[in-house]
Formats: structure tokens, sequence, C-alpha cells
């Protein structure tokens, strides 16, 4: 533990790096459970801390808007972490901002977990609570609103599967947000194989909406990775404007290489990052242009400890 409480000091200053560090780039209220690819936390805080050791990622979204030169659009930066000598509770950070179709967001979010370890299986009971800034959905001009927000979620564990069930927005009030969302998730995933060899990972996930300017929506993933080095991704993700009608699909592609037990970096691309949402007001357009999403990814991995089949999602 002595160890973790080392690396959780050396790393705060990355954090605020991530966070702070980087000028007119973030992504919207969505991003952080639509960049899942890279982290689950945005989806459950239930898996707040779930690896079982500090885990530091950022994420920054670039586009090519007819220059060679890309345009940073989007950050995320995400830290989740045990307490050190309780490795029952989990604490965890999600900083965002987004400038995204020219709607200039962002926000900030603390999640916890609560774990409990049976023999061979774990379940853990989550809460998230934060804030986020944007355009205000009450007057016709973009004056930003800043709106609280919390929610919940629980997940259950073995070594080759999971289930989860959350709703990190529960309460917000959505009639202060600009295309604001209050998703249910339902997700389920499977790993298969050895992770020094081949390791395949399935998951789906299904996200239900009451507002229907945004609709639902339902993603099957799989990822497979070779030697434990070499990760190649794809997400075919369905959203329907309203209910599962309309469906706009997509497929997000990522690709990442582990150069280390604690370093690991990975590629996306999104060709639709607004999937199935219209709007035309607060200076938005309805055309945004494909998104290459670069990931780092820390990991305190204790000596002598495999690292969690669960971070190869």
């Amino acid at each position: 533990m002595n160890y973790l409480k080392k690396r959780i000091k050396s790393f705060t200053g990355l954090l605020v790096v991530l966070v702070f560090g980087f000028v007119q780039i973030g992504v919207s209220q969505q991003a952080l459970w639509t960049n899942y690819q890279f982290s689950y936390l945005g989806i459950n805080p239930a898996f707040t801390g779930q690896r079982g050791y500090l885990g530091v990622t950022g994420l920054v979204g670039n586009q090519f808007n007819g220059t060679i030169r890309p345009q940073a659009v989007s950050q995320i930066a995400i830290v989740d972490a045990p307490l050190a000598n309780s490795p029952s509770h989990n604490i965890g950070f999600q900083g965002f901002n987004s400038n995204l179709a020219n709607i200039n967001s962002f926000g900030l979010n603390m999640t916890y977990a609560y774990r409990y370890f049976g023999e061979g299986y774990n379940i853990s009971i989550g809460a998230d609570a934060g804030f986020t800034v944007q355009p205000n959905a009450l007057v016709n001009n973009p004056v930003s609103l800043l709106s609280p927000f919390a929610g919940f979620g629980v997940a259950a564990n073995t070594e080759n599967f999971f289930l989860s069930a959350s709703n990190p927005y529960f309460f917000v009030d959505e009639t202060r947000l600009f295309l604001a969302k209050k998703p249910w998730f339902l997700m389920g995933g499977a790993s298969i194989g050895d992770s020094e060899k081949l390791l395949v990972n399935v998951s789906s996930l299904v996200e239900l909406n009451q507002n229907q300017q945004t609709g639902n929506g339902a993603d099957l993933n799989a990822k497979v990775w070779l030697g434990g080095r070499a990760g190649l991704g794809v997400s075919y993700r369905m959203s329907g404007t309203t209910g599962f009608q309309e469906l706009n699909n997509k497929v997000v592609f990522s690709l990442e290489y582990q150069f280390s037990t604690s370093i690991r970096m990975g590629l996306s691309f999104d060709q639709n990052p607004l999937q199935g949402i219209r709007f035309n007001q607060f200076g938005g357009s309805g055309e945004v242009p494909s998104v290459f999403q670069i990931a780092i990814n820390y990991r305190a991995l204790p000596k002598n400890i495999p690292m969690a089949r669960f971070d190869y999602y």
C-alpha cells in the first residue's frame, strides 16, 4: 500500500496538467460515456477502482477541418484507485471539456464505489456527483449555465464476466442543459482466452432515455489482444432519435499498444461523434467532422501482480 500511496502522490501533478493544461479542448456532457472504449468509469461509477490499483487515463480528441494540422476539440482526464489499506473503498475523478460543433462545455465529476469481495466474484455499489457547464436551454442566447448532477450504479464481476446497471446523471435538471441526457445503462461482457497469448473480450451496452430528441441506443463491442501487447477493438453503435426508430448506426475503431506494464497508448476513430442528436441552435452545426481520439494510460501495477483482466476490455 505504501507503493500505491507514493504513486498517487506522484501523479497529483499529472492530473492537474491533464485537466487544466490544454486550451480550447474538451467534450460535451456525453463525453464520459461515448468514449468508453478506453474507460468504463463514465458508464458506471461502480467500476471505480475495479482494477485494484491506481489508473490514470488522458484522452485528447482531434479533428481535421480541411487543413493538414489537426484541431484539438476534446479532452478527458480520469483517475481512480482503491483507498490505501482499504481495497473495498474506491475513489475516482473525471474532468472533461468540449468545443464540439462550437458548443462550449466542461465539467468535473467525483466517483466512489464500495466493493464486496466474495470467493471468485465481487459486487460493487457506486455513486458519482459533479457539475457540468453548457449553454442555457431556457434562453435564446448561448449563456452558459452551471448544473450539478449525481448518479449511481451497481456491478457484479467474476474473472471472466461482468454485469452492470447505472444512471450517472439520474439527479439533474435536464431542462437547464442543452440536449441533456439522463440515460439508464445496462451493460454486460465476457473475457475469453489468455492475456499473454490471445485474449478476446466482448461486451454490449444498452442506453435507455426518456428524452425523444436523444433517443435510445445499443452497442456491440469486441476487442482482441495479441500477446498482451497489441489490442484491436471495434464497436458497432446504434442510436435512435425516437425510441429505437430512425437508427443512426456507426462503427468506432480503436487500436492500443502496451509499451510496458505501466504505459499504454491508444487511438480511436469516430466518424460521427454526435450520433443520433439533432440540433440547430446555440451556434451548433448539424455536420460535425470525424474525431480521432488519442489515449494515454498509466497503471501503478504493483510488483509481481498481473494486470487485471478487466483492464483489457
